[in-house]
């Protein structure tokens, strides 16, 4: 039922869209159901994308690729759980958000200026060398310390991407938006 409902809305926004002559595509974050971003839910003027996907926008090539690990994924899941104990679905977390380094997929792309992806690589902003900011710290004193360790990882995973696609690619800009807040990071 949800997802019939989650169609219907959908559709609804590509109409929206449609009538403003917008296309818009979108990448999954990691509090979006993965299977949404399969390919298959495309609308007219809605696209979720799959990651990896590379459109064409006024000649430009674009990289997109979603996911993201979740701080918030303990509360998440145990809310996920407790439903559970009343035989009640309500997805709240999904094991496969995160990010996902496709070594292969980036190789073969060629021609990209831009790259959207939902988290950024390390060199980045925010600058987690000197530990995490207050509200990461809060899920690890909450119980999740794999946290202190994925994290870094992740970042660095991005990173990998971004030294791939440099081989066959000018990257020009890259865009996310993960951690809420516009910042500007110039890189060599």
């Amino acid at each position: 039922i949800e997802k019939n409902q989650d169609r219907k809305n959908a559709e609804a926004v590509s109409e929206r869209l449609k009538a403003l002559n917008i296309m818009m595509y979108v990448i999954r974050g990691n509090h979006d159901n993965p299977d949404y971003f399969d390919g298959s839910w495309e609308f007219s003027n809605l696209k979720l994308v799959k990651d990896y996907t590379v459109i064409t926008v006024d000649g430009d090539d674009i990289l997109l690729v979603g996911g993201a690990l979740s701080i918030d994924r303990k509360p998440r899941l145990a809310e996920m759980m407790e439903y559970a104990k009343y035989g009640k679905d309500r997805e709240s977390y999904w094991y496969d958000e995160n990010f996902v380094l496709d070594k292969e997929r980036a190789h073969e792309i060629k021609g990209c200026r831009y790259v959207i992806t939902h988290t950024s690589p390390d060199f980045c902003w925010p600058d987690n060398k000197k530990g995490f900011g207050p509200l990461v710290e809060h899920f690890i004193l909450l119980g999740d310390k794999k946290l202190r360790d994925e994290l870094p990882v992740e970042r660095r995973n991005l990173t990998k991407l971004y030294n791939i696609l440099k081989e066959n690619n000018v990257i020009e800009k890259w865009f996310y938006g993960h951690f809420h807040r516009t910042e500007l990071t110039k890189k060599d």
